[in-house]
Parts: C-alpha cells; sequence; structure tokens
C-alpha cells in the first residue's frame, strides 16, 4: 500500500500533554510498530471493504503492556548536597606581651580544658618589679597614714597650733594619699603584665598548631597555639536556589562522610541562611552536631560529607512507580487500562463489552513529591484516579488514548530474584 494511503487511514491527529499520539513525534522504534500495524487497519488500496468483525481498527492486534496497581502510601523527596565539617568555636591564641618561654605546657593534639596554662613566659624581672611596687605602696600607706594621724592632732590641739601647721598637714595628708593610689596602680600594673605571661585556653579545646617551642621568644600579635573545640562543630552545607527554597528548619538530614564509611549521623536542619554567595549563587544551611549524635567524634573539622535532604514529603492515595510517568512539556500524564466503551447501538461490534480488549486510558496528574523509585501523584482532575488503578508500566510510549491493550501484571522484583 502507497505511504499516502497508509497516513490517510491513520487515526486523527492530536497532541496530548506535549506528545503527539498520530505516532510522527514518536521514536524510530515507534514508527515502524505503526508501519507494521497499520496495513491491519486500513482498507485495501484497491477499495475493497474490510472483512465484517474483523477485530476492531486494529485488526484485532493489542499492545502488550505491563501494569502495576496505584497503591496508598507516602513518599518522601530527597537531595544530596555536598558541604564541610567545621568547629563552631576556634582561636589562634597569641601573647598579649612579648618575652621569652619559659614553659611549654601543651602540645600537638592535647585536649585542654577550659583555664588552663598553654605556655608560660620568662617574669623574673616583672616579679621583682612587681615585689618593689608592693612595698612601695606598703611604704606609701606608713606615710599617708601618719600624715593623717599629724593632722588630726593639729585639729585637736586648736588655737595651740597655727592655722598654717593645720593647712600643711591636710595638704601633706591629700598627697600621701595620692601616692598611696600611684603606687598601688603600679603594683596592679605589675600583676596585670605577670597575667599576661600566661596563655590559657578559652574553652575547652584541642591543640591543632603549636608555634612556640621552649627558650623562643614570644612576638606578638604572632599565634602561639591554634586550638578547636570539637563538643560544638557544625556542617555547612551549599544549597541551590531550587532546593532552599523548599526547605525548613528542623528538615531530617542525613549525614555520611567518604573518609567513615560507616558512619552515618542522623541530625536536623538547624539554620539557613537567608543570602546567596554573590559568585556560586547557593545558600547555605547550617547543621549543628553534638556529643549525642556523634559520640566519638569521627566528623572531625576540614572533613567533606554528603548529607540527605527532605524537600518534602508527601500521603497520597495513589502511589506508583516514577517509570510509569510520561513528562512532556506541558504536564504528566499517566497511561491506565480502563475497560472499553459499550459500542453504541446500529453500529456493530461486539454487544458484549466485557468481549472487548481494555484500552489505555491517559490521565493528567500532579506530581506530589517523589524518590528514585515511587512518586505520589494525584489527578488534575478529581476522580480520574484513584487507588487500585491499574498503571501501565512498559510500553506507556508506544500507546494512544483508546489503544486496545494486552495487560499483563509486571513481575515483582522479589518474584524474579526467586529461586526456579
Amino acid at each position: 500500500m502507497p505511504w499516502p494511503a497508509m497516513v490517510a487511514c491513520t487515526p486523527t491527529s492530536s497532541t496530548l500533554w506535549g506528545w503527539r499520539v498520530d505516532g510522527m513525534s514518536r521514536s524510530i522504534p515507534s514508527l515502524l510498530l505503526w508501519a507494521a500495524l497499520l496495513p491491519m487497519a486500513c482498507s485495501k488500496a484497491d477499495g475493497e471493504a474490510p472483512a465484517e468483525n474483523a477485530g476492531g481498527p486494529m485488526g484485532g492486534f493489542q499492545f502488550p503492556v505491563t501494569f502495576v496497581v496505584a497503591e496508598p502510601g507516602e513518599v518522601a523527596e530527597t537531595v544530596e548536597v555536598v558541604g564541610d565539617v567545621v568547629s563552631a568555636r576556634s582561636a589562634a591564641l597569641a601573647f598579649e606581651r612579648g618575652g621569652r618561654i619559659a614553659a611549654v605546657l601543651a602540645d600537638l593534639g592535647d585536649e585542654v580544658a577550659e583555664g588552663v596554662v598553654l605556655a608560660r613566659l620568662d617574669d623574673a624581672v616583672l616579679m621583682a618589679q612587681r615585689d618593689a611596687a608592693r612595698a612601695a605602696a606598703a611604704a606609701a600607706r606608713v606615710e599617708a597614714d601618719y600624715a593623717l594621724i599629724e593632722l588630726q592632732r593639729a585639729q585637736e590641739m586648736g588655737d595651740a597650733v597655727a592655722d598654717s601647721e593645720r593647712d600643711r598637714w591636710s595638704a601633706e595628708s591629700q598627697a600621701r594619699a595620692a601616692r598611696v593610689h600611684e603606687r598601688e596602680a603600679e603594683l596592679h600594673r605589675l600583676e596585670a603584665l605577670l597575667v599576661q605571661g600566661e596563655l590559657r585556653a578559652p574553652f575547652p579545646a584541642v591543640v591543632i598548631d603549636r608555634h612556640v617551642t621552649l627558650g623562643s621568644t614570644a612576638q606578638p600579635p604572632a599565634p602561639a597555639f591554634d586550638v578547636v573545640d570539637l563538643a560544638h562543630r557544625e556542617v555547612h552545607l551549599e544549597l541551590p536556589a531550587d532546593y532552599a527554597s523548599l526547605l525548613a528548619l528542623g528538615a531530617p538530614v542525613e549525614l555520611r562522610s567518604d573518609a567513615v564509611a560507616d558512619l552515618r549521623v542522623d541530625a536536623r536542619l538547624d539554620a539557613l541562611v537567608p543570602s546567596s554567595d554573590p559568585a556560586t549563587r547557593t545558600f547555605r544551611a547550617l547543621v549543628r552536631l553534638d556529643d549525642v549524635m556523634d559520640p566519638q567524634r569521627r566528623l572531625l573539622p576540614g572533613m567533606f560529607v554528603r548529607a540527605r535532604l527532605v524537600l518534602r514529603r508527601a500521603a497520597s492515595e495513589t502511589v506508583v512507580p516514577v517509570d510509569s510517568l510520561l513528562e512532556g512539556p506541558q504536564g504528566t500524564v499517566l497511561v491506565t487500562v480502563a475497560e472499553p466503551e459499550a459500542p453504541a447501538p446500529g453500529n456493530g461490534g461486539s454487544a458484549d463489552p466485557g468481549s472487548a480488549a481494555p484500552v489505555a486510558r491517559f490521565v493528567p496528574v500532579r506530581v506530589l513529591a517523589r524518590d528514585a523509585l515511587r512518586a505520589a501523584v494525584a489527578p488534575l482532575q478529581p476522580g480520574d484516579l484513584a487507588s487500585g488503578a491499574r498503571v501501565v508500566l512498559t510500553g506507556a510510549a508506544n500507546v494512544f488514548p483508546g489503544a486496545p491493550l494486552s495487560p499483563q501484571p509486571h513481575p515483582r522484583p522479589d518474584a524474579d530474584a526467586a529461586p526456579h
């Protein structure tokens, strides 16, 4: 039969949800299938009428398909992103004044408590100056006390003491009291310098670097030690904008690291920075770790991690395999196995609908959530899809609305793995 005659007897050309059902936009195997089937559906080129009860417009051919039954369930849509472990508290510790290192009391890898001395400067000269200042302050207090006693005696003697003498002791008492404050201030200054000669841990930490040795010279502001707090760690995740818009605080997060193959940490999303990086256009999410989530502290600062986050979770009466979805530019459809409509009276054909082959029915749907295997969907038109519907899994791309089907249940994976 000439090709124009074959095209003329094809079903009316139409477009459904971005899928051309006349076969012209299908793949090459689909075109070959149509080419094989059209001669059975069309009249002969010489104009002979088809034989009566020849089996319908497809000449009795039925498209072989497999189906699964839509079931109620819940689907969690997840995404995997990457990030880094950082310490929530870290510090580069330096002495506040210079001097020779007299003692190094911590080394690399040491865990130190808050306030523990890490290193100490040689303070022999300062200690001598402090002792001298302490003695000077004590002498100044004695002199101030004597001047105050003399002033009180002059005031008690009344007219027996000249006014000038009382004024002199009043001025002397004030001067010696001021000298006491001066000596005590110098003493406090030297004591503060002595305190600066000890470098202490500002919080419970682990020493990750040491830049001084015994006998070396501390030169502020050069750091002497680097410390990090392992009890308070954070995971900084980089999120594309379309993921960040779907996430909410408290969303479940599963953390894994290639460096620790057997480790899995279940956490929650603690913070989402509401501003993107101008260079990468990504958003930063924050997961805080503690010793309950990772008691052995196996996720260490600087480690690369992979995080699986739940973007959305949906419960639906119709959960289907992801491979059953036909997605096009204008939407998503499912192909279901439907019973054929009864023929109108007087149109010929079998009067018993049950004797006809089931047909393909295209149902537009909205995807609520999906994972790697399943999708929770809802029909765009209420009532078009319900739990228990037979959804075509294989062969859906080769059929058109109303196409006769030869459906078979899709084999279950566990059935395929069963021994024969």
